[in-house]
């Protein structure tokens, strides 16, 4: 393009511009990797983690009635939903 300076020349500083400047991008690289891979291994932990436990199981539901104290009286919202469920 006309007018724009190539990469490696910039007239106002000494050096190239920052856009050039391979150590910075590699930092950055480095940077994104390591996140990267923390986040994977994270994932793979929990993963892990899930697998295990899945060994584990819940009792069967309730073998006898369940009994719910609501202290309101009966009609309301709080009976109506504990009755439903």
């Amino acid at each position: 393009m006309a007018g724009v300076p190539e990469c490696g020349t910039s007239p106002l500083t000494r050096g190239p511009p920052h856009c050039c400047n391979d150590r910075t991008n590699s930092n950055r690289r480095q940077r994104v990797h390591r996140s990267l891979f923390r986040l994977a291994s994270t994932v793979l932990a929990a993963t892990a983690l899930a697998g295990a436990a899945g060994g584990a199981s819940a009792q069967a539901w309730p073998a006898k009635p369940v009994t719910i104290v609501a202290p309101v009286p009966a009609g309301g919202g709080v009976d109506l939903l504990s009755r439903k469920s």
